[in-house]
């Protein structure tokens, strides 16, 4: 079996994986809530519960941002090596990916019990995805970049004699 095809695809799969981990009733707000909790009162911080809800909240949202940032840029980063897309394409690929994850990920949420499905954080999810999508597209764009647009001069620095 030739696995270097597959290869790009491992370390995407694998994340996806630790997300499907992520999405059980084990890593919920009954879960993130009372270590928060813990931290203020470990930093001798005075809250109420309002304050720790909006915590527990900029926490989890925190962290699908980061989640699905990565997802993104593993997922571009193995369409572009593993198929002959370009990178719009590609980014377009991995776009449709990262939605129909985030979807499959409230649905698995919502089923697992102990959590709660979110359009919001589908929209989250896709809207992360698109600009980790263009953000890493740019850089790649311009890394395979020789010289500033409209000439100039290198970038890259010569070994010809100065």
């Amino acid at each position: 079996m030739n696995t270097s095809k597959i290869k790009p695809y491992v370390p995407a799969l694998l994340w996806m994986a630790v997300m499907f981990t992520l999405s059980t009733h084990y890593f919920g707000s009954a879960l993130t809530k009372p270590i928060i909790g813990r931290m203020l009162d470990f930093i001798g911080y005075n809250y109420d519960t309002s304050f720790l809800n909006t915590a527990d909240l900029v926490v989890r949202k925190s962290a699908h941002v980061f989640i699905y940032a990565v997802l993104a840029v593993l997922w571009y980063r193995a369409v572009l090596k593993g198929s002959r897309l370009g990178m719009v394409k590609a980014g377009l690929t991995v776009l449709l990916i990262c939605a129909l994850w985030a979807s499959s990920d409230e649905i698995h949420q919502y089923l697992a019990g102990g959590r709660g499905a979110e359009v919001s954080d589908v929209v989250l999810d896709s809207a992360t995805s698109a600009l980790a999508i263009v953000v890493t597209g740019f850089i790649s764009w311009a890394g395979k970049r020789k010289t500033p647009r409209g000439g100039g001069v290198s970038i890259h620095p010569t070994t010809a004699g100065d």
